[in-house]
């Protein structure tokens, strides 16, 4: 993929992630199993299904877990561990935060789409896994089953050092709902959505080596 494809994914609209010790994580993270995991962290799960160190609905923060730190699956929500496992084992990418999708009933929270963000590790990496993830998200607007009302959008993000004040290109893969918004459809069909965008992503893998 070339810089001008890169540059052509949409933006998406949200301010900048940020977290800590960016470059410490991703050098955790392809460390050796057991070489230096991180010491156990507190971590809830609420009523509405969010996983984090407090019980507060929406608080999407979590810590930075590797695949290899104990906790790793039971920081990820279950809805979205799929697509997480296949990002990580299939296309070897490091995952910075994850989200399966939340409504909040009762409460004036708006809902939130299954989300993952990808963290490269390089420019090269980041170009081959848009060209890859790209052709997985346009395979989706191709496929006879594909759940109306559900787009999969590959999105150029930032995501800011908090340590080094640095800032890094990411990626972030989400189910989104299409307008007009219908979230019942939305979470009924969602694990259909996922499923049929995983195994896009699985046999697109088997095509691009880097």
């Amino acid at each position: 993929m070339t810089r001008a494809v890169w540059t052509e994914l949409p933006r998406r609209p949200e301010d900048v992630n940020s977290m800590a010790g960016i470059r410490a994580f991703m050098s955790r993270w392809d460390a050796p199993a057991g070489a230096g995991p991180r010491s156990h962290v507190t971590l809830m799960t609420n009523a509405f299904g969010n996983i984090g160190p407090t019980m507060t609905p929406a608080a999407y923060s979590a810590p930075d877990l590797c695949p290899s730190d104990p906790q790793w699956n039971e920081a990820i929500e279950a809805g979205v561990r799929p697509l997480v496992d296949t990002l990580v084992t299939g296309a070897r990418a490091i995952t910075y935060t994850s989200c399966e999708g939340h409504r909040y009933p009762g409460l004036d929270i708006p809902p939130a789409c299954l989300d993952v963000g990808l963290l490269p590790r390089d420019h090269g990496e980041l170009l081959a896994l848009a060209e890859m993830l790209g052709e997985a998200v346009t395979r989706t607007r191709q496929t006879p089953d594909w759940p109306e009302g559900i787009e999969a959008v590959l999105w150029r993000n930032r995501l800011h050092c908090e340590t080094t004040a640095e800032t890094f290109e990411v990626l972030d893969l989400s189910l989104e709902c299409s307008p007009p918004e219908d979230w019942d459809n939305y979470f009924t069909y969602r694990s259909s959505a996922l499923a049929l965008l995983r195994a896009l992503i699985e046999d697109t893998v088997t095509w691009h080596q880097y």
